[in-house]
């Protein structure tokens, strides 16, 4: 088997993150990656200035919710920029949700949300500051998109002119087979939690999060929720929805089978749910679903038997 064909392979991942666009999809996280470290983006502040948009969408939702994919579609167009992985990791702006050793789990540091969710005039100049080298002024909208901005929509649009905000949600048993399947607890965390990820505690962090989010858009100017379920079964009619939300054009969006078409750009489109599905254990489907209960419903979602 070779390597492009190997399912596990870092070519095949940048592949499919990237559209098959294997050139712009290496140089773009050979970018990022450079640009993670601490010096790299103190040298790089010297030289620039906070740049503002027409306006700022920020993408949120839990962990494995379809952020990801949902922001590689959107940046196929034209009058969008984005940045090439979570915003947060490319500027010292925001503290890390995940210290101690909780990655994918921002729930491990639930006490902390109320002091690191606030956004201070100072902390959004220097994230428009380090984020400036991937926006080149020629696109209307730039696109942010990190899981930790869940718990920071309120101060993100007092900050951000024209905020524009957009949630995503996937079935909760999919998230939570997703993290724990990525993810493990590391350091301090360890000693709390075990090697791995609880899955009472995921689907607790699912809950939470979209309680958060879905409770602090009350106050928000300009909120559009969606379902990854929804976008993978019609992503021409969701897609066009948010870009008529954000008041870009839509016309040149098709689709064929599982290939949709944006601006010129091809993306495999597939809901990856049933596999998910699949591989979780019934004991870890049990806690799950005791977790969710009712509150499931709340969301539009069934809770699977576990007989």
């Amino acid at each position: 088997m070779n390597r492009t064909s190997d399912p596990n392979s870092r070519i095949r991942r940048i592949l499919a993150r990237n559209s098959g666009n294997v050139i712009r999809g290496i140089s773009g996280e050979i970018s990022a990656k450079i640009f993670r470290y601490q010096k790299i983006r103190a040298i790089s502040r010297i030289f620039r200035h906070p740049k503002e948009p027409e306006q700022w969408v920020f993408l949120v939702g839990c962990y494995n919710s379809g952020t990801t994919i949902l922001r590689r579609l959107l940046e196929s167009h034209p009058n969008i920029a984005a940045l090439p992985t979570e915003g947060v990791k490319l500027t010292d702006a925001f503290p890390d949700l995940e210290t101690g050793g909780w990655p994918r789990m921002m729930y491990g540091n639930q006490h902390l949300w109320a002091s690191m969710g606030q956004v201070s005039a100072a902390q959004a100049r220097m994230a428009k500051i380090d984020w400036a080298r991937w926006w080149s002024g020629n696109a209307q909208t730039f696109l942010e998109k990190s899981i930790d901005h869940a718990i920071r929509m309120p101060g993100l649009q007092t900050q951000f002119k024209n905020a524009h905000f957009i949630h995503i949600i996937r079935n909760g048993y999919c998230v939570c087979e997703g993290i724990m399947r990525r993810a493990t607890p590391q350091g301090p965390a360890v000693n709390q939690v075990g090697l791995s990820y609880p899955p009472a505690m995921v689907a607790q962090q699912w809950l939470v999060l979209n309680d958060k989010i879905r409770d602090d858009a009350k106050n928000l100017q300009n909120f559009h929720v969606l379902k990854y379920e929804d976008l993978m079964i019609n992503p021409v009619k969701e897609l066009k929805a948010i870009f008529e939300f954000l008041s870009l054009d839509y016309q040149n969006i098709t689709a064929s089978a599982e290939t949709l078409s944006l601006f010129g750009r091809k993306h495999q489109v597939m809901n990856q749910n049933s596999q998910s599905l699949a591989r979780i254990t019934l004991q870890d489907r049990l806690e799950m679903s005791k977790v969710f209960a009712n509150r499931f419903h709340d969301y539009g979602y069934e809770i699977l038997d576990v007989v």
